[in-house]
């Protein structure tokens, strides 16, 4: 009778019935960190099992592609030693990065469209800067070294980098590496220095990334990666268990002796639920009580009590057809030198990177734990480039109005996980580690310690070598 009812659910596609003692892994998420956390298991001898709502591996890295040609809608720089594992990636791939020289700098108005040429910096700014960037990095090769060599914060957070970056740079008496920091933060989608505590932003300015920024500030040369066909690279390479692409978790349910994962392909007309027993799930995506809510996990109060707090931006990516120049970078213009721009949700950046394609990649960004949605960041995207879609070095040139046709892409990203400077203080951090493993869940992300491939990579090769 037990066969006959085996053969009838396994006929109706309800879940794969798995031996207890062979269950695979569960991963939702098919990013860096999910990826990565599929490819170390396996290596241990563990099945898996990877689940992504998205139609194609890489997490926020997607790219589109033109005449041979890429635009990233995620990562792209990587410099040495900071990137050690996105490198060994990338080679182990086989994929080649791409030279790129930052062109002339131009700034604009969003509310207006003027656009004028970038002004240079006042007299002794300049030797002040280099000074205080020499000072900086003397201060994070001395003092912070061992803090971003390890993949999580599991041993504490010094109390004096909990402060936000704005109160830190004040406290160590940096009067302009403010700029640095507020063109990184806002261009790459980490919000305003007001309010990030100085232990993220300390992980991403490491001495060589800060080298490398001063280089395409300074329109020397740098490289760039695929990182999109690198992570699709890897995942045919590396990890030999399914990955169900456009998929849909309903729910995660650890009621039982074993997770069990109910989903559905988001590519039938009319989907059939199924369900997949795991023997530990690994949610590799950022950890905010809405996403793990959506994923129709049953929480209890301790990971509410973490996950509540957990922040993010409301951040977008484009890649658009225009007719600015190669290599010429738009940058928004805010009231003050020290002061970000507004969060409202217009390109803060736009720029083409490649010679032969009339694509540029575009950043935006709306408030930190906002509303603003994708159906607001839209038009606004399309409003603030039709006023930029011309070549400002010809006075006589009329910007061309951007069309739905012209956006090729455009990526919403619930970006930069992260704690608050109360958390923080308070040991969260200690709290979020001490979950790890509780009714057989995991969590691997760029949370871990920064969103940045690198410590994605990171976070789910320690989740695998810490605790399987």
């Amino acid at each position: 009778m037990k066969d006959i009812i085996k053969k009838i659910i396994l006929a109706l596609g309800l879940f794969a019935l798995e031996d207890p003692n062979e269950l695979p892994v569960c991963i939702v998420g098919a990013g860096p960190a999910g990826l990565t956390t599929a490819a170390e298991l396996e290596l241990k001898g563990r099945r898996t099992v990877t689940f992504d709502k998205q139609d194609a591996v890489g997490g926020k890295c997607q790219a589109v592609y033109q005449d041979g040609g890429f635009s990233p809608l995620g990562a792209l720089i990587f410099t040495p030693p900071t990137y050690r594992e996105s490198i060994k990636m990338i080679v182990e791939t086989g994929m080649a990065s791409v030279p790129f020289i930052s062109g002339d700098k131009y700034q604009y108005n969003t509310t207006s469209g003027e656009i004028w040429p970038k002004s240079a910096p006042p007299p002794g700014f300049t030797p002040l800067f280099m000074q205080e960037v020499g000072r900086y990095i003397d201060w994070w090769n001395k003092d912070l070294y061992l803090h971003n060599t390890a993949a999580n914060y599991r041993h504490g957070i010094p109390e004096e980098l909990t402060v936000t970056t704005a109160a830190w740079l004040a406290r160590n008496k940096y009067t302009v590496l403010q700029v640095l920091f507020i063109q990184t933060m806002v261009a790459y989608g980490y919000g305003d220095y007001r309010q990030v505590p100085i232990i993220y932003m300390l992980q991403y300015l490491t001495p060589d990334v800060t080298m490398a920024l001063l280089k395409v500030q300074q329109g020397t040369e740098v490289h760039i990666a695929d990182f999109h066909k690198v992570l699709s690279r890897y995942a045919d390479k590396s990890i030999s268990g399914p990955i169900y692409l456009s998929t849909s978790i309903a729910k995660i349910d650890r009621s039982g002796n074993h997770p069990m994962i109910t989903y559905h392909s988001l590519r039938e007309s009319n989907p059939r639920i199924r369900a997949q027993a795991c023997s530990a799930v690994v949610l590799a995506f950022p950890p905010t009580l809405s996403a793990l809510q959506y994923a129709g996990l049953d929480l209890t109060e301790d990971e509410r009590e973490v996950f509540a707090p957990v922040g993010t931006h409301s951040f977008y990516s484009a890649a658009v057809q225009m007719k600015t120049p190669h290599a010429m970078t738009f940058g928004a213009a805010s009231s003050h030198p020290m002061l970000p721009p507004d969060p409202t949700g217009e390109p803060v950046v736009v720029v083409k990177l490649h010679k032969d394609l009339e694509i540029a990649i575009t950043s935006s960004w709306g408030p930190y734990r906002g509303n603003l949605t994708k159906a607001q960041a839209y038009p606004r995207l399309k409003n603030t480039l039709s006023k930029l879609n011309k070549d400002p070095r010809n006075v006589t040139s009329v910007a061309v109005l951007i069309t739905d046709a012209d956006i090729l892409a455009f990526q919403e990203n619930d970006y930069f996980p992260h704690f608050d400077e109360e958390q923080l203080a308070m040991g969260f951090y200690k709290k979020f580690e001490d979950l790890q493993g509780t009714r057989n869940t995991y969590y691997a992300s760029g949370f871990n310690k920064f969103e940045l491939v690198e410590y994605a990579i990171r976070a789910g090769q320690d989740v695998v070598r810490t605790y399987f």
